[in-house]
């Protein structure tokens, strides 16, 4: 969990990251977000309630956090009862089949953004790691609030204690990898 996130989506956000990911796209930046023995179990909804005190905006990503439906579904169903509506979910899997196996997301989420990253479909988009992502807007009073942050190019990347976060181009992918292998222990 990190805020204030500025990088994925409009507005100062609250980021939370599931850990582990079955999809383990080549050339991931979050390679640290697949084992799902990592990480720290918590309550869904202690921690919806406890965040929801932070922000209004929040972007959802991982891992891949349809890995975990169940604790997810809590969470956003928390995060409703909070009545935060400005909730953006990143997932590796393809729209059509999270529509299909997890329909309440059309009641929770407000912008789903799926597919998995390929690495070699750069793209110019500021909200997506590969041309071949999708955006959809699942409620659709906020399709305004989302159309410059749907519009936006590549932007600079923001470190969150010590946490790059955002989008990175193919180029600032390349360098954080050769940043973290000539720093590493």
């Amino acid at each position: 969990m990190l805020y204030p996130v500025k990088t994925l989506g409009p507005g100062d956000r609250v980021g939370v990251w599931f850990q582990g990911c079955s999809i383990r796209c080549r050339g991931c930046m979050s390679v640290e977000t697949w084992n799902f023995e990592d990480g720290t179990e918590i309550d869904p909804k202690k921690l919806a309630k406890k965040l929801a005190k932070i922000s209004s905006s929040f972007t959802i990503s991982g891992g891949e956090p349809f890995d975990q439906p169940d604790e997810l579904k809590k969470f956003l169903e928390e995060l409703k009862k909070e009545d935060i509506e400005d909730i953006i979910l990143y997932t590796g899997y393809p729209e059509k089949k999270v529509l299909n196996r997890f329909p309440w997301i059309k009641n929770l989420c407000s912008l789903l953004i799926s597919e998995p990253f390929v690495l070699e479909l750069e793209t110019k988009s500021g909200w997506k790691g590969s041309e071949n992502q999708k955006a959809k807007i699942l409620n659709e009073k906020l399709k305004e609030h989302y159309r410059a942050f749907l519009e936006s190019k590549k932007q600079n990347l923001q470190i969150l204690n010590g946490v790059v976060v955002g989008i990175p181009s193919k180029n600032q992918l390349t360098n954080i990898y050769v940043s973290n292998q000539k720093f590493s222990c």
